[in-house]
């Protein structure tokens, strides 16, 4: 992407097939190129980094593959990154709204995800499916308003 004046809606989910069918929605309804998918936390923060202002929305996986949480104690595969990536994106973008949309359904998480700033939704729930599409429309929406507003 050369020009950050066209808004993008970018997904960290390591799994592409468990947002391909959102993407395709919102691909239907705003054009090829509108959803951009990333794998990895690194690249994507990477990405966000260089293009700070192309980003309407991000939707973002809690169960992730170890890139930035590194502890050799653990031993497991995945960890909570995106909490990590969440901490890190309201902290530096506080502008770019967040979606946690993902298989972690714990209370206390949901509840930790919501008093940072972001927003929950769970993945299995086919209803979830309809409000996450309507929820980054709005946020698509609302993102690609202002930005026409400060070009006119």
């Amino acid at each position: 992407m050369s020009d950050d004046s066209e808004k993008v809606i970018l997904f960290i989910d390591e799994h592409v097939m468990e947002v391909e069918p959102v993407m395709d929605v919102m691909e239907e309804r705003h054009g090829k190129g509108v959803c951009k998918h990333m794998q990895s936390t690194i690249d994507a923060l990477e990405y966000i980094k260089e293009y700070p202002s192309a980003i309407s929305v991000v939707s973002l996986d809690l169960l992730m593959p170890y890139q930035l949480l590194r502890d050799p104690k653990l031993k497991r595969e995945f960890a909570l990154e995106g909490l990590a990536v969440l901490d890190y994106l309201v902290q530096n973008y506080p502008r770019i709204p967040v979606v946690c949309y993902s298989w972690v359904n714990e209370p206390e998480i949901i509840k930790e995800i919501i008093g940072k700033g972001g927003h929950y939704l769970y993945k299995p729930d086919k209803e979830s499916y309809m409000n996450f599409i309507n929820l980054l429309e709005s946020f698509y929406s609302k993102s690609v308003s202002q930005n026409s507003k400060r070009t006119d």
